[in-house]
């Protein structure tokens, strides 16, 4: 057994999440973020514990950056679509 709470697994996950977009691995990236939503929608998860706390905000923090780094890339590509005379 590893001695993680299943939230310090899941900050781990979106850590690595982030590594990956960050290094312009946007398809792992989001193959990642498919796994999470599925866990999350799983109901797998216990309720979170206040020992949780840290490794939650810890994962919301590598979701947030990863977001806010894809959000140009997410308008890049829609400026490049209307190029083509295709809009989003």
């Amino acid at each position: 057994m590893s001695g993680r709470t299943p939230y310090q697994s899941f900050a781990i996950i979106a850590s690595e999440m982030r590594k990956y977009g960050e290094a312009g691995n946007w398809e792992k990236s989001a193959e990642i973020a498919a796994q999470m939503d599925t866990l999350l929608r799983s109901g797998k998860l216990p309720a979170p514990q206040a020992v949780d706390r840290e490794a939650i905000a810890a994962a919301l923090e590598d979701i947030a950056a990863l977001t806010e780094r894809a959000g140009p890339l997410k308008e890049d590509i829609a400026r490049l679509l209307a190029a083509f005379g295709d809009t989003p």
